[in-house]
Formats: structure tokens, sequence, C-alpha cells
């Protein structure tokens, strides 16, 4: 039998993550500081940073700006079974209501990752749009994880002959062939 006990190292005046009902697949994990700031293509610099840090720890929430990424540090540190990932994903809710969503979703937290877990959260309304200290942000779901061997065929000759032999099917015999991003129909 696998191991599969998520550990989590929680940060003072942290919180751990809790599964939102009975049935719930995700963890959900809280906004407990500020990391980083981006607004349009230019990350804030060290100093801003600190002073938007201290804001959010004396206020107790944030105002993100429309189109403005944040990277929230949830204070938890996952040790996780080497068959497992973390898969972080959006709240639902947040992201219909307010228009909050997790960039890079579903993200991934692999077994080897012990840092801090950090959440982006993106404001893709034209308004402001306030993130509250300590508030659920988002999600992780854990998966199991299979790690296949890989072989690489380097073979001569025509690229299409060697996919033929790789897969076991010539793509100019079925309907798909090379054919993705919307070929199979909307």
């Amino acid at each position: 039998m696998e191991n599969n006990t998520i550990k989590f190292v929680v940060e003072d005046g942290g919180t751990g993550p809790i599964y939102g009902s009975a049935l719930a697949s995700g963890l959900d994990v809280t906004a407990h500081k500020i990391l980083k700031v981006f607004r349009g293509d230019r990350e804030i610099d060290p100093e801003n940073l600190k002073k938007v840090q201290e804001g959010f720890n004396e206020r107790g929430y944030i105002k993100l700006r429309s189109l403005e990424r944040i990277l929230f540090g949830t204070g938890l540190y996952p040790a996780l079974p080497e068959n497992m990932e973390l898969q972080v994903r959006a709240r639902s809710g947040m992201a219909l209501k307010r228009g909050l969503s997790v960039l890079n979703g579903p993200g991934t937290i692999d077994a080897d990752y012990t840092g801090e877990i950090g959440i982006i959260l993106y404001n893709s309304t034209p308004f402001l749009n306030k993130v509250e200290k300590d508030e659920r942000i988002a999600q992780l779901v854990p998966a199991i994880v299979t790690r296949p061997d890989i072989e690489l065929i380097r073979e001569n000759g025509p690229i299409d002959q060697q996919r033929i032999w790789i897969s076991g099917h010539d793509p100019y015999k079925d309907d798909r062939g090379e054919d993705g991003f919307g070929s199979t129909g909307t």
C-alpha cells in the first residue's frame, strides 16, 4: 500500500489547508502574504513591494487593479509522497462572481518541491478587486502521478515513417493525423 499522507509545515500565523465540504476534492488555501506584484508587464520593485506587504498586513486586505497579477504566499510548505502531485486550481465562486482566476491553472506542485506554495491571482475585470488576508483563494487537488519510462527513437529516414513505427498507425489514414487545436470540432 502506498503512502497517501500529505504533510504541510505551516508558518506562524498561517492557516492549514482545509476541505470545504465532506466530499470536496480540493483543499482550500488562503492568502497569507504577498510575494510578488505585477502591473502590466512589470514587477514592482522591492521597495514598493515591501510597502504593499506592510499595507496588506495592517489593513487586512489588498485591492487588485484591473489586469494585475499578485503572487500570494500561503504560508504552507508541502511534503508529498513520491507518487503524488498537488494541482492548483481556481475557486469557482471567485472566478464567476469576482473575475479572479488562478493563472497557470491548473498549476502543478511536484513531489520534490518543498518551498512555500504560492498562488497567482489575476483580476480579469476592469474594477478593483479586494482580497482579504486569510481569505480562501485557491484549492489544491491531490493527484496520483505515474512516471513511465521514456524511450527516444532516433531513426534515419522520413519522420512520417518513424511516427508510424512508434504509434502503430498511419496518421495519413485516419481522420485526425496531425490536426490539433479545434480539429475535432467545437
